[in-house]
């Protein structure tokens, strides 16, 4: 079982590595392989393997013909569908998923759409004061979609695999005025808006709103961004979703509830144990919570895992511990192979593996029942981590040292304490609104006490452990050093097994060599943001932009990619001008990375230096000089702060958002000292700037524009990428490759890496405009 499960796995895990998935004719034969497999034998394994593989191609194959064509994209579309999950209000727009439950009415000629079901993900901009979407009611409206496309950066979330999942084929906004056609129809996502709108009236006043809400009804947009980023950091932000903890744990009250009631009802042992009882209870109780949660990918992972537990507790059938976890394995992948992909599904059961290798049944020890179970928390955490050692560092690119002692205390106060008393709250709140709301502030604050007890902790703000992307052979060396940590072995051993962990927690450099620049403008949408290091320094030029839903590209973007290249610090941060999609991610990335010196203008950072030409230092001998703006007090995009670096791999210059007037300035000042190899196309590209005379001055191999996939601005202008072309430059942009990077050496042509081109999947977007490098 455990051998052709495992086979399975990686059948599946093969086909996630494809740019493009095989012809469906292979899929269709894969029941072939059936025969084979239930004989057992040597060629199971290699049979199991196939099936995976064609399993997994053949449910992809569905799920992709659900995609919105691109032949649609920018058309406007008039489509009928259920409003689901829960609608998310905000200042400027309110979003939220339709469900299209009628054919769609296409364009005479617009290629076929398989729409019926698939999820659209919508914003409605500006809608009129008192109007309201509220989940399970039907509209009719024209929207103007494009397919599901994520940014995307080395290390960073594959937004896209996540659609794909979710039956998400099509994202976009509202064109003029929807139409109601029918009221909301009770369901659960109904309920689940009626107790979040509970909530936001009960706890209005309480800092820890928004994890309540996480917490209870899956609904993680209200959460600050300031609590999102410090669970992050210390490592708890798995608590911020209902998980497969959570799931547990109302599972076990479950569980109690229905021993004790089966013992009291006549007549219920006579039909079946207590410990049926029990089970079918427990059951009953994880679907209710996971459909408070919407039915979320961990809730469904974590309900598979428990049927099978219950299955098999209820046929009386004992096994192995290791087979019971393969089983649930083989569950998961045959309901949703795409799963395989998803790091969460890894961590789960990496997880439960580590606690079934070492924690196995032993008798109580002796002693007092508070020491006894304070030891075997103690114990489950530390294995758990251990256990998760791996994987988080893949996964994240770090592990934080206060994650053990911060899950220690934030997992049994959230699950013994917090979540108990908002169910329970919630539960009661209609029947007795006396006793529920109480209830429900109690959790409330004790969520508040939580977080602020995670925020004095030492270390908290900080990643104390980086580390640049592990090679495999360190993951597999650290894979092996953890389960010899996990064995009851002579503490000889147990020290050979902490060595093994090294490589993986001590990596080497992955900087740039003597003598070497790396230029990576990493894609943050319509923005900016530039990573530069030399052989021991390292410079952020711009962070990005901040969205109304909290997201910023500083903490979530930018701080990321700094931890896959193994730097915990940051020399200097340098920020161009004050325009939100330059400087919206400055907070989030101070806040999560130290920053030794910051220069910018007033404001984005208490003590930056202002940036005035004639500014300059040298790293590793790379001379950086500031030529632009002459006076600390300009505006405007000809207030951006110009950065001229120059050393023995070549030369590059970072403009940010100048404009014609800015650029002759700049010309009349430096004229030849302007050219560069590489060269940051300005204002992403807008006819204002890139002027003629600019260009001929800098003359660049290299030209990278940032600007976000059919962005509304429609940049970079057509007159702008001509005027490139004739240069004979290459021109790059971080919405047709995603990150760009750009590796110079001495006497080497610049060498440009388009990530999305290295990490090209089957579920990625392939449109790109007019303008992209083939």
């Amino acid at each position: 079982m455990a051998a052709r499960t495992i086979a399975f796995a990686l059948g599946a895990l093969l086909v996630h590595q494809l740019a493009a998935l095989p012809d469906p004719l292979y899929a269709g034969l894969a029941p072939l392989l059936l025969p084979v497999l239930a004989a057992g034998g040597r060629l199971a394994a290699p049979a199991a393997f196939l099936l995976g593989a064609a399993f997994t191609a053949a449910h992809a194959h569905h799920a992709l013909s659900a995609r919105l064509p691109a032949a649609l994209q920018g058309v406007d579309l008039q489509v009928d569908g259920r409003v689901t999950g829960v609608p998310v209000p905000g200042s400027r727009r309110l979003r939220f998923v339709l469900r299209l439950d009628t054919p769609t009415r296409l364009p005479d000629g617009a290629p076929g759409w398989r729409a019926l079901g698939c999820r659209l993900r919508l914003s409605w901009y500006e809608p009129p004061p008192g109007v309201r979407v509220a989940a399970g009611e039907r509209w009719r409206m024209t929207v103007r979609l494009r397919q599901p496309r994520m940014l995307r950066n080395r290390g960073g979330f594959d937004g896209e695999h996540r659609a794909l999942r979710e039956g998400v084929c099509a994202t976009g906004y509202l064109r003029g005025a929807p139409v109601r056609l029918a009221p909301a129809a009770p369901d659960v996502d109904v309920a689940r808006e009626a107790l979040a709108r509970r909530i936001d009236a009960r706890l209005a006043d309480l800092p820890a709103r928004g994890v309540v809400k996480a917490l209870a009804v899956g609904v993680r947009d209200d959460v600050a961004p300031e609590h999102a980023r410090l669970m992050r950091v210390t490592g708890t932000a798995h608590l911020m979703a209902i998980s497969g903890l959570h799931v547990g744990l109302v599972a076990g009250m479950g569980l109690l509830a229905g021993r004790l009631l089966a013992r009291g009802v006549p007549g219920a042992l006579r039909r079946m144990p207590a410990a049926h009882w029990g089970a079918l209870a427990g059951l009953a109780a994880a679907v209710a919570y996971a459909a408070l949660a919407g039915f979320s990918v961990p809730t469904q992972r974590a309900l598979v895992m428990l049927a099978v537990l219950v299955a098999a507790a209820l046929a009386r059938r004992r096994c192995a511990r290791h087979e019971a976890l393969c089983l649930a394995l083989a569950a998961v992948l045959l309901l949703d192979p795409l799963a395989v992909h998803d790091p969460g599904t890894w961590l789960s059961f990496a997880a439960v593996a580590g606690l079934l290798w070492a924690l196995p049944p032993r008798a109580p020890a002796p002693g007092p029942w508070l020491r006894r179970a304070a030891a075997g928390a103690l114990r489950v955490q530390a294995v758990a981590c251990l256990a998760l050692l791996p994987l988080a560092v893949l996964c994240f690119a770090y592990q934080s040292l206060s994650a053990p002692l911060a899950n220690l205390l934030a997992v049994p106060v959230t699950g013994l304490l917090a979540v108990p008393a908002i169910l329970a709250g919630l539960g009661l709140g209609t029947l007795a609104p006396q006793v529920g709301d109480p209830l429900l502030r109690l959790g409330g604050h004790v969520m508040g006490v939580l977080l602020e007890a995670l925020a004095r902790l030492p270390g908290h703000d900080r990643v104390l452990v980086p580390a640049a992307a592990p090679t495999w052979p360190a993951l597999l060396l650290a894979a092996a050093g953890v389960a010899v940590l996990l064995l009851p072995l002579p503490w000889r051993v147990r020290l050979a097994g902490a060595l093994l962990l090294a490589p993986l927690l001590l990596p080497p450099s992955a900087g740039p060599g003597p003598g070497e620049l790396s230029v990576r403008v990493l894609d943050v949408g319509q923005g900016l943001a530039v990573v530069l290091r030399t052989a021991r320094h390292a410079l952020v030029y711009d962070t990005g932009p901040a969205w109304e839903s909290g997201f910023d590209a500083g903490s979530r973007v930018v701080a990321p990619a700094l931890r896959r290249d193994g730097l915990d610090r940051l020399d200097l941060l340098v920020v161009s001008h004050h325009h939100a999609d330059h400087a919206g991610g400055a907070p989030g990335l101070l806040a999560t990375t130290v920053v030794g010196r910051v220069i910018g203008p007033a404001g984005a950072a208490g003590d930056a230096v202002p940036c005035t030409r004639g500014l300059s230092w040298s790293w590793d001998g790379y001379t950086f000089r500031v030529l632009h703006p002459r006076a600390p007090d300009a505006a405007g995009n000809d207030a951006s702060c110009v950065l001229h670096v120059a050393g023995p791999g070549g030369r590059v210059l970072l403009p940010a958002d100048v404009e014609a007037r800015a650029e002759r300035q700049l010309v009349a000042d430096d004229g030849a000292a302007l050219a560069a190899d590489v060269l940051l196309v300005p204002h992403h590209g807008s006819r204002t700037s890139s002027t003629r005379e600019f260009l001929r001055a800098v003359r660049p191999v290299v030209a990278v524009n940032s600007s976000g996939h059919r962005n509304r601005f429609r940049l970079p202008a057509q007159e702008v990428v001509a005027r490139y072309r004739a240069l004979g430059s290459r021109l790059e942009d971080t919405a047709c490759g995603g990150q760009i990077g750009i590796h110079l050496a001495p006497g080497r042509a610049p060498r440009v890496e388009r990530w999305r081109d290295r990490e090209l999947r089957f579920w990625h977007a392939r449109d790109r405009g007019d303008h992209c490098a083939p």
